[in-house]
C-alpha cells in the first residue's frame, strides 16, 4: 500500500512539475512576444515621424516652386520678354476700311 501511495504521489509531482514548466515556458514566450511587438511599435512610430517631416519638407518645396512658377509666368515677366525681343507697346491703332461694294478676291 505504501508503494502505491508513493507511486501516485510521484505521478502527482511529475504532473505538477510538468504543469509548472509549461506555465513558465508560456510566460517567457509571452514576455518575449510583448518585447518584440513593443519594439516594432517604437520603430514604426519613428518611421512615421520621419515620413511626416519628409512630407512637410516636400510640401514647403512645392509651395516655393509654385511661387517661382507664378513669378516666371506673370504678366510683367511676359511684357519684359516681349520688350527684349523687339516688340513695342501699341499706341495708335489703324483699321483697314473695306468699301461696301468691294470683295476680296484671290
Amino acid at each position: 500500500m505504501k508503494k502505491r501511495f508513493a507511486k501516485n504521489h510521484s505521478n502527482i509531482l511529475n504532473r505538477s512539475n510538468l504543469f509548472s514548466i509549461t506555465i513558465f515556458s508560456l510566460l517567457i514566450f509571452l514576455i518575449c512576444l510583448h518585447i518584440f511587438q513593443s519594439s516594432l511599435i517604437v520603430k514604426s512610430s519613428f518611421l512615421i515621424d520621419k515620413y511626416e517631416k519628409e512630407v512637410k519638407n516636400l510640401s514647403d518645396q512645392n509651395k516655393n516652386l509654385e511661387i517661382v512658377f507664378s513669378q516666371k509666368n506673370s504678366l510683367r515677366g511676359f511684357e519684359n520678354r516681349l520688350e527684349k525681343t523687339g516688340f513695342e507697346k501699341i499706341t495708335k491703332i489703324d483699321y483697314i476700311r473695306v468699301m461696301e461694294g468691294s470683295v476680296a478676291a484671290k
